[in-house]
């Protein structure tokens, strides 16, 4: 970190420094680690957030209607999923699974039961098809999905604010670059 930051004043240690740097370091940059540190400190000051702590029987009850109204029942990790959404205190959640787990089902219980309690929800993705795949699956309607870049543009330029009561699903967001994270983080 000193070597990086440029604190090292000797030249004996400098150079040992820059040896090891060399040695160690694999494709990172101050901007990627700076990124990463603003994400970081971002997830950390939300990590006591409770505005998302919902009663569990609320949560059963909504998971109940949604089984009632699509005539099949949700696998134990699907229901998993969408209780950790409500369970505990923060403001991050991340979701991971294979291709057809039921990752967009369990979403499209959590949109719903977020919208009972007043919230706005908006999907992205890094790509328009699977923007438009989340919008479905998870059934946002018309302006409630964008693409990662159409949506950062849409908040840097103010047309698009987000509240206290907003929340982004951000599918595949493993595929983002750490600049656009960053961006998205910043705003969030």
């Amino acid at each position: 970190k000193d070597y990086i930051d440029g604190r090292i004043t000797d030249p004996m240690a400098l150079e040992q420094a820059e040896i090891l740097f060399r040695r160690n370091a694999r494709f990172i940059t101050k901007p990627v680690i700076e990124a990463n540190k603003r994400i970081h400190e971002g997830c950390m000051a939300r990590v006591g957030d409770t505005r998302f702590l919902i009663d569990k029987r609320f949560i059963a009850s909504e998971i109940m209607g949604y089984e009632k109204e699509k005539g099949f029942q949700l696998s134990a990790d699907q229901s998993k999923m969408v209780y950790a959404a409500f369970s505990e205190p923060g403001a991050v959640i991340n979701t991971a699974g294979m291709a057809g787990a039921g990752k967009s089902t369990a979403a499209e219980v959590i949109v719903r039961i977020l919208r009972k309690q007043g919230f706005e929800v908006i999907g992205t993705s890094i790509s328009a098809e699977a923007t438009k795949g989340l919008a479905k699956s998870a059934g946002l309607k018309k302006g409630e999905s964008f693409n990662s870049a159409e949506l950062l543009t849409r908040l840097d330029n103010g047309k698009l604010k987000l509240t206290e009561k907003t929340v982004v699903l951000f599918d595949e967001a493993g595929m983002a670059d750490i600049f656009t994270l960053d961006r998205l983080f910043t705003h969030l």
